[in-house]
C-alpha cells in the first residue's frame, strides 16, 4: 500500500529571533505548509528533535542555550529533512553537518523560499497549485 502524501508538511522551526522566525512562517505559509514553533531554547529543541509532530524543519545553529549541532544530528539521524541557518562558515559546523542545505544569514525571502521548496520536494510534496 502506497503512503498518502501529507497535504501539508509540519515544519518545526528552531529560531530564537522573533522577526526571522516570524519571516520563515510567512514564508512556509505562503507555500502552503505550516509552521511548528518556532522553538527558542536549545533543551525544547533537543525534546522537540526526537518527537513526531513535525515532518521537516529549518534549525538555526546559535540559540539560546548553545548551539543545536546535537538537534540537527538527531534530524539527520531520524533521515528527516531539515535546512541549517547560520552566519557562520562551514569550518564552524561539524564535518557531519558541512555538506547539508544550508542558508547563510542574512538570506534573502527568494532563497528561503528557493531552500523550503527543495526539503519539501525530500518530503515528497509537491508545489501548491496557483
Amino acid at each position: 500500500m502506497i503512503a498518502a502524501i501529507p497535504p501539508r508538511l509540519r515544519v518545526l522551526v528552531i529560531e530564537d529571533e522573533p522577526l526571522v522566525a516570524m519571516n520563515i512562517e510567512f514564508s512556509i505559509e505562503a507555500l502552503g505548509h505550516d509552521m511548528v514553533g518556532p522553538i527558542a531554547r536549545l533543551d525544547e529543541a533537543m525534546a522537540a528533535a526526537s518527537g513526531d509532530d513535525y515532518d521537516c524543519a529549518v534549525i538555526d545553529i546559535n540559540i539560546v542555550g548553545g548551539s543545536s549541532h546535537e538537534v540537527a544530528a538527531i534530524f539527520a539521524a531520524r533521515a528527516r529533512p531539515f535546512i541549517l541557518a547560520s552566519g557562520y562558515n562551514d569550518l564552524s559546523l561539524p564535518e557531519a553537518l558541512r555538506n547539508h542545505s544550508r542558508l547563510v544569514k542574512p538570506y534573502t525571502s527568494d532563497q528561503l523560499e528557493r531552500q523550503l521548496l527543495l526539503m519539501f520536494t525530500h518530503c515528497g510534496a509537491t508545489a501548491p497549485a496557483d
